[in-house]
């Protein structure tokens, strides 16, 4: 209860001072809560700690009480996931009654994201070095990753990315380094001298894995591993 009141008080602090209240509670500043919703989402940012940020994503009945709020419960009703949180809002009333209202609030935390560096086409490889990570708020969510799930080059890009956009997971896809009919560029090492030749792969592959590639300029087909992204080290 204390501490309830220790975040009112600085809330109505921040609006004397011309501060916006959600921004003093650390919530969502475009959320246009009510004061009894901001209640609600004091008292869950509170239960979630800091550096969590809320906020409310529905309203509240047109009256919670039939006199005044005396106070406010918030129960969690499950752990914030996929940028959501589920809790019930128990309103207890100055005539002795109690409201409970199921309420959704959308749940952020700081985290590290990728941002494109320059404009990428879609369909491009996801390269580490296209990308720089920044700490931007973005919704709790179990696909929270990190640069080495993509660091070995298997995704490509499902749109186009400007400098300066956020990479989610949404934007890629999953792919084969190599894949049937792609361009890809065949090594060969033999007494000393390396070898390059443009080629078409006739099958697609991870790396490590056998294939089999042609020469843009026609002729056999020939045995090739993969070793890369769109490479491949012809096999005798």
């Amino acid at each position: 209860m204390k501490r309830f009141h220790v975040l009112l008080m600085g809330l109505l602090l921040a609006n004397a001072a011309g501060v916006p209240a959600s921004r003093a509670a650390g919530l969502s500043p475009a959320c246009g809560e009510t004061a009894q919703l901001q209640q609600v989402a004091v008292r869950l940012k509170d239960q979630l700690g800091e550096p969590y940020r809320v906020c409310a994503l529905g309203s509240l009945p047109d009256r919670t009480c039939e006199g005044s709020v005396e106070d406010v419960a918030v129960e969690l009703l499950a752990p914030a996931a996929q940028g959501r949180a589920a809790v019930m809002a128990s309103f207890i009333c100055t005539d002795g009654t109690q409201r409970r209202v199921p309420l959704w609030f959308s749940v952020e935390l700081p985290q590290r994201t990728p941002v494109a560096r320059r404009a990428l086409p879609a369909g491009a490889w996801v390269a580490p070095g296209d990308f720089e990570w920044e700490e931007q708020m973005r919704p709790v969510s179990a696909d929270s990753w990190g640069a080495e799930e993509w660091a070995a080059g298997s995704l490509r890009l499902v749109r186009p990315l400007r400098a300066g956009d956020a990479l989610h997971r949404r934007d890629l896809r999953e792919v084969a380094a190599v894949e049937p009919g792609m361009p890809v560029e065949a090594h060969l090492s033999q007494g000393g001298v390396r070898l390059q030749l443009d080629a078409v792969a006739m099958g697609g592959g991870a790396p490590g894995e056998r294939i089999r590639v042609k020469s843009r300029r026609g002729g056999m087909s020939l045995p090739a591993r993969v070793t890369g992204n769109q490479t491949v080290e012809l096999l005798p």
